[in-house]
């Protein structure tokens, strides 16, 4: 039992007694309150990392609500009952389908996080519900969600922006327009705007172009007064014109993602950095139509007096090794990320499944390890200490991967999805040389933790219904053999991981952490599997 759940206990033993509380001294009462209050709301599925992951900037995959610590303490007299008001209705979920979704106005004046879940946003009940959000003076973070799972479900933002003391907004599933719109801004500027997408590219097909441009000018209208205060933006990337992010200055945005297909470069991307003064963290997971380029941030030639020195993340997209962004970035960068979007693998199984798939409609041109190399003659990669890298194989694999762990003496945790030149679906297992692949990599001496996609042929690597327990069996060994043949390779890890079908259905990241004993070497000791499909969902 920990310490906050024993002092739990505590007080509903005592909450018998309610004598005991009506004999304290308010100033007692309010300590006690405070010792206990140590909940922050929903627990969220994974936590930011100092050095982060793209997936840290997208929203977990749920949140898991368990009772407030205060509710027990609560019940027992009037005056603790008010004082644990504040915090125990500070963070409230409201479910905009049933008839009466708001709790009492009583409460509305200690609302501060709001969770707006909504199967389908019709106008009709709209204004009384932006009613209730007005009289919550306390209120300044929305989470405004969208649960249609095949439309595509839009609003207006009326609801949202009803909240006067709003600062961060976050749309999970919503598609903006400007029909029926009343409230253009905000009532005072915003600090978060987050735009998030589940299964972007199969709801992208469905979205005419005029929609799009409807939804930026919507998006434009609620940010353009905020570019003072403006902390943190995610932005569908198909909505995003780069004219308008880089037409004056955003002083205080740390950090900027844009998600989806690739945005409209009315003007050169650079010019975006250029307004951006003080970011710290930049993702670009776009992807390009077929038959069109990924985003370049700077062009060969680009002449403008960029600097990085505060950019300490940078996650791009199908990167070329022509785009002058690598000379600018600064020895403040600690993570890097060159991948890919929407996740190869993942494409790979939906167009297994589905030929036909929207996915077609993308390209996806990934980095070969010849221009991996150009990148990083480039690129000061010192003190980088997280590296992702989506790669295809050539001949330069071996050279390439030391020239990596040259540029990166400090680099320490490594994640590399390295797909076959040859697509065929149905060759052996054999054909990933897992023990050349181990040997390349043993040139970086500082990793502590090494995640590996293999691309192993799908035919055999899929998640397969008919594959009986001894298969399974077979499978697990397997990919236990290819963790023993890295490890063999960079004793010194810590941590591995590889991505691969599990027993659930699940792509899966299967880790394991490596133990050292003497005259025995380092064997890697199976863990929990990382089963996360925020890559997949919200990618």
């Amino acid at each position: 039992m920990t310490e906050s759940s024993a002092s739990i206990a505590a007080v509903a033993r005592c909450c018998s007694r309610p004598s005991l509380w009506n004999s304290l001294p308010v100033d007692v009462l309010y300590l006690i309150r405070d010792a206990l209050h140590e909940w922050d709301g929903p627990s969220q599925a994974k936590a930011k990392l100092s050095v982060p992951r793209v997936e840290d900037f997208l929203p977990p995959e749920s949140f898991t609500s368990r009772q407030h610590p205060l509710c027990a303490l609560s019940s027992t007299c009037r005056t603790l009952r008010s004082i644990c008001l504040p915090s125990l209705f500070r963070h409230v979920f409201i479910n905009g389908d049933v008839e009466t979704p708001f709790p009492p106005s009583q409460i509305w004046q200690y609302i501060h996080r709001l969770h707006y879940y909504r199967s389908w946003m019709g106008w009709d009940d709209r204004p009384e519900h932006a009613r209730c959000l007005f009289a919550m003076p306390a209120l300044r973070e929305v989470h405004y969600y969208g649960k249609g799972t095949h439309d595509v479900v839009t609003d207006n933002l009326d609801l949202s922006l009803a909240a006067p003391a709003l600062d961060a907004l976050y749309l999970k599933n919503i598609h903006l327009t400007n029909e029926g719109v009343s409230t253009i801004r905000p009532v005072v500027p915003l600090r978060i705007f987050c735009m998030y997408f589940l299964y972007r590219f199969r709801d992208l097909a469905t979205i005419s172009g005029a929609e799009l441009e409807d939804e930026n000018q919507r998006i434009e209208a609620v940010t353009d007064d905020s570019r003072l205060s403006m902390e943190e933006m995610v932005l569908p990337g198909e909505a995003t014109r780069s004219s308008f992010l880089s037409r004056s200055p955003w002083p205080n945005l740390r950090i900027l993602v844009l998600c989806g297909g690739s945005p409209t470069l009315d003007v050169p991307f650079a010019g975006i950095l250029l307004a951006m003064p003080g970011l710290e963290s930049l993702t670009l997971s776009v992807a390009p139509r077929e038959g069109t380029a990924p985003v370049v941030v700077c062009p060969p030639g680009t002449v403008l007096p960029l600097d990085l020195r505060n950019l300490r993340h940078f996650a791009v997209a199908f990167p070329t090794d022509t785009d002058e962004i690598f000379t600018h970035l600064s020895s403040a960068l600690r993570t890097l990320a060159l991948r890919d979007m929407p996740r190869y693998y993942v494409r790979k199984l939906w167009l297994l499944r589905n030929e036909t798939s929207q996915l077609r409609a993308y390209a996806a041109p990934i980095l070969s390890y010849r221009s991996l190399a150009r990148i990083f003659e480039a690129l000061d990669g010192e003190h980088l200490e997280r590296l992702e890298v989506v790669v295809r194989e050539d001949d330069t694999e071996a050279e390439t991967l030391a020239r990596v762990a040259f540029r990166c003496p400090n680099l320490r945790f490594f994640e590399l999805h390295r797909y076959r030149s040859d697509p065929n679906e149905w060759q052996g297992l054999s054909v990933v040389p897992v023990g050349h692949i181990a040997q390349c990599l043993s040139s970086f001496h500082s990793l502590e933790t090494l995640r590996v996609q293999l691309d192993f042929p799908l035919g055999h690597a899929a998640f397969n219904p008919d594959r009986n327990l001894a298969g399974w069996d077979e499978w697990d060994c397997f990919i236990h053999d290819q963790a023993q043949t890295i490890v063999d390779s960079l004793p010194w890890l810590r941590n591995i991981a590889i991505l691969c079908a599990d027993r659930s259905g699940s792509t899966s990241w299967r880790t394991w952490t490596v133990q050292r004993e003497e005259g025995s070497g380092a064997t890697p000791k199976l863990g929990d599997s990382d089963i996360t499909h925020v890559e997949e969902v919200w990618m």
